[in-house]
C-alpha cells in the first residue's frame, strides 16, 4: 500500500470528525443563541444551517484528494489552514440559519455583524496559516473559493431578510452559481469552453461585495448611503460576469492583439485616470466640509497615501452620516470609484496595492 493511499484513509477519518463536530455543535449553538436573543423559528434555522453544512461537507469530500503539495503528495491531515477555513464554513452556516429567524432584540443585529466579521477575519488568515505550516494545498484553494461564493450569497440574503438591501440584490449573490450552472449545461452539450484568464479585478469585486455586506449589517449605518454603494458596485460586477461568459463561449478571444490593445487603453482610462478625476473632485469638496475627521481622511485619499484603505475608511465615515445632499453623494461616488479601482496615477504611497491587488501573469485587468 503506497503512502498516498494510507494518507487518504486518514483524510477520510478527518472528514468524519469534521462532520461530527459540525452537527454536534450546531443544535447547541443555535439553542443557546435563541435563548439569549429570544429568537423564534429555531427549528427552521437548524434545518437551514444543517443544509448549508451538508453542502460544505460535500465540497470537502469532493476535493479531499486535492489535499496535496505541488509534488502531488497527499498530506495525512487537513492542516491548520483548512481547519480555519472549515471553521469559517461553520460561521457561514450559522448566518444561513439567521436568515429565517424572527427577532426582537437589537443585539441580534450586532451578533450577525460580529459573526460575518469573524468569517472575514478567518478568510484573511487561513491562507497565512497554510503557508506558515507549509501545507498550502489545492484543497485549501478550492474550499476558499467555494466558501467565498457561499458567504457572499448568504450575506446578501441575510441583509435582504433584515430589510437592509433590495430583494433583487440576491441575483448578485447567485451570479457565480448561475455561471457555474450555465457552464455545466454547456459542457453536457459538448460545446467548447475556453478557460478564463486570471483577473485581479474579479478578486477586488468579491472583496468589495463582502465590504458592502459587512457595512450593511453594521447597525448604526445610514442605509440610503449603503443602497447607493450597492447600486454602484452592481454595474462593474455585472459587466465582469458578462465579459467572463463571452470569453468562456469564445465570443471574446483574449489571445488576439486587438483585445490586449483595447484592454490596455481601457485599463488606463478606468483604473488609472478615473480615480485621479475622483481625487480632484474630492479636493474641491474639501472647501465645503465641516466634519474635521472626514477632512483628515479625505486628505490621505487625495494625496494617494494608503489610497484604497483611506477611501474605505472615508466611505465608512460617510455611511455613518445621516445626511443626504448632493455634496455627500458626490463624495460617496468618488470614494466608491477609488475603493474599486485604487487611487490611480500620481499617488504618493499606497503599499496596499502591491500586497492586496498585485496583478499576476495573464491578468486581463479588464472589466
Amino acid at each position: 500500500m503506497n503512502q498516498n493511499t494510507e494518507n487518504f484513509k486518514k483524510l477520510r477519518q478527518a472528514f468524519w470528525k469534521v462532520a461530527f463536530i459540525y452537527f454536534s455543535f450546531t443544535p447547541v449553538v443555535i439553542y443557546f443563541l435563541s435563548f439569549y436573543f429570544k429568537l423564534e423559528g429555531i427549528l427552521l434555522a437548524s434545518l437551514v444551517t444543517g443544509i448549508v453544512l451538508t453542502i460544505e461537507l460535500y465540497i470537502l469530500w469532493y476535493f479531499l484528494d486535492k489535499n496535496h503539495d505541488i509534488d502531488k503528495k497527499l498530506f495525512p491531515t487537513l492542516g491548520w489552514g483548512n481547519v480555519a477555513t472549515l471553521s469559517r464554513g461553520f460561521l457561514i452556516a450559522l448566518l444561513a440559519g439567521f436568515t429565517v429567524v424572527e427577532y426582537s432584540e437589537k443585539g441580534f443585529e450586532w451578533l450577525c455583524w460580529g459573526v460575518f466579521w469573524a468569517a472575514l477575519i478567518i478568510d484573511i488568515f487561513d491562507g497565512y496559516l497554510a503557508r506558515k505550516t507549509k501545507q498550502k494545498t489545492e484543497l485549501g484553494e478550492k474550499l476558499d473559493i467555494e466558501f467565498d461564493g457561499l458567504v457572499i450569497l448568504i450575506g446578501i440574503i441575510l441583509c435582504v431578510s433584515m430589510e437592509k438591501l433590495f430583494s433583487w440584490y440576491i441575483i448578485a449573490g447567485l451570479a457565480r452559481f448561475l455561471f457555474i450552472a450555465a457552464l455545466f449545461v454547456r459542457k453536457s452539450k459538448n460545446k467548447k469552453i475556453c478557460p478564463l484568464p486570471y483577473s485581479t479585478y474579479r478578486h477586488t469585486l468579491a472583496v468589495m461585495m463582502m465590504g458592502v455586506i459587512v457595512m450593511t449589517l453594521f447597525p448604526p449605518i445610514f442605509l440610503p448611503h449603503l443602497h447607493l454603494a450597492a447600486v454602484i458596485l452592481i454595474f462593474p460586477f455585472t459587466v465582469v460576469f458578462v465579459q467572463d461568459w463571452l470569453i468562456t463561449i469564445s465570443v471574446i478571444d483574449t489571445t488576439k492583439e486587438s483585445y490586449k490593445t483595447k484592454g490596455r487603453k481601457f485599463c488606463f482610462l478606468y483604473l488609472d485616470i478615473l480615480p485621479v478625476i475622483s481625487r480632484i473632485c474630492l479636493t474641491i469638496t474639501l472647501f465645503f466640509i465641516s466634519d474635521l475627521v472626514l477632512v483628515f481622511l479625505l486628505i490621505f485619499v487625495i494625496l494617494g497615501l494608503f489610497g484604497r484603505i483611506g477611501a474605505l475608511a472615508s466611505l465608512f465615515k460617510v455611511c455613518l452620516m445621516a445626511v443626504e445632499d448632493p455634496l455627500i453623494i458626490t463624495i460617496h461616488v468618488c470614494l466608491s470609484v477609488i475603493c474599486l479601482n485604487g487611487p490611480g496615477k500620481l499617488s504618493l504611497w499606497s503599499p496596499e496595492e502591491g500586497r492586496l491587488w498585485k496583478p499576476r501573469e495573464g491578468d486581463i485587468r479588464l472589466l
